[in-house]
């Protein structure tokens, strides 16, 4: 079943390998990967074999943020990202990460309203996410 989530940007903290992403707009996720169990032969019998499918992001900061030149750079020079998330004390979870990512894309919005401060979108596509919970 597809989830996607979509969070207040001032209950949580974004991090791009480690730096904290400055004036974050929005960051979402579609956490729908379903798990695919292969079946192969092993040298004692049948192992089961679970394959993660890819797991799609996006970003967007404030036309002013800081961190505009870092996730340009690292859109044009396709650089393998991670992102954490950090959650407020209301959430179940503590932190996700997201690792072994691309950018697909990096850039000036063009979807923003008159009235509203001008945007730039990422979307990240991520090999793996592991979930920390407050156990």
């Amino acid at each position: 079943m597809p989830q996607t989530r979509d969070f207040d940007v001032d209950q949580i903290s974004v991090f791009i390998d480690g730096e904290r992403v400055a004036d974050l707009d929005s960051v979402g996720w579609d956490d729908s990967a379903d798990h695919e169990h292969n079946r192969t032969m092993g040298d004692d019998g049948n192992i089961w074999v679970i394959v993660d499918e890819e797991v799609e992001a996006t970003v967007a900061v404030k036309a002013v943020s800081q961190s505009i030149p870092r996730l340009e750079r690292a859109y044009k020079n396709a650089e393998t990202v991670s992102l954490a998330v950090q959650y407020a004390d209301a959430e179940p979870r503590v932190e996700s990460n997201f690792l072994d990512g691309k950018f697909l894309g990096f850039g000036p919005a063009d979807d923003y309203e008159n009235d509203s401060m001008p945007m730039y979108e990422g979307s990240l596509q991520f090999d793996r996410v592991e979930h920390e919970y407050d156990e």
